[in-house]
């Protein structure tokens, strides 16, 4: 666990850096669309991974660093630009809100609602 942070942290590190200049290429739809894209990726390098080969989840684990940096700079800058004046602030807490407990409380239950249907078999 702590290796796997610490490689997401490492390439978080730079986006969140250069963040201002790639919003300012990309523009925050399309770096939503950069972030989705290596999420998708980190998703499907999960499923390659077999217990001969658990140390390669590092390698998934380097595109979540680019994938959170991204969504991350991306939301907060589309909030920046939809906030009202005067309400910045606000906005960017609502933001907070819905993705670190309103989100994250739905792809839990999602999540949970899909094992039950689907449990999960050992090979």
């Amino acid at each position: 666990m702590r290796k796997t942070r610490f490689v997401q942290v490492v390439f978080e590190i730079p986006i969140f850096f250069y963040a201002g200049r790639l919003l300012e290429w990309l523009g925050p739809d399309w770096t939503f669309a950069v972030a989705y894209f290596f999420h998708a990726s980190r998703c499907y390098l999960y499923t390659l991974l077999e217990p001969e080969t658990v140390w390669w989840v590092l390698a998934p684990e380097v595109l979540h660093g680019f994938c959170f940096s991204l969504m991350w700079s991306g939301a907060v800058e589309k909030a920046r630009q939809i906030a009202p004046t005067g309400w910045e602030a606000t906005t960017q807490t609502i933001l907070n809100t819905l993705y670190y407990s309103m989100a994250v409380r739905a792809a839990a239950a999602a999540a949970a609602g899909w094992w039950r249907v689907y449990p999960l078999t050992h090979r």
